[in-house]
């Protein structure tokens, strides 16, 4: 009985869908968004259907916070950050 109480609440735990993971994982690698603002709203479109729009508030945004927030965000933190800006 007891596993199946774990079984059902890992079920129920809220977990970022692929794509929402993806997104963090580029906000989380530094290298990555060293890109233009260009590029980086035509990534977004391109391989997540983002809007361009909700893109480049993405990337200002970003660039917006501090270096220290943008180092050490984790990822409910960066999920938080995106839905804000409407991404779910």
């Amino acid at each position: 009985m007891k596993n199946l109480r774990t079984f059902e609440s890992f079920l129920n735990e809220r977990k970022a869908s692929h794509y929402m993971a993806e997104l963090v994982e580029l906000l989380s690698d530094v290298d990555a968004m060293e890109m233009q603002p260009d590029d980086f709203v035509d990534h977004l479109v391109q391989h997540y259907a983002v809007d361009a729009d909700t893109a480049g508030d993405i990337f200002d945004m970003y660039w917006s916070l501090g270096a220290k927030d943008r180092f050490h965000y984790n990822d409910d933190q960066w999920i938080k950050f995106l839905n804000k800006l409407g991404v779910k």
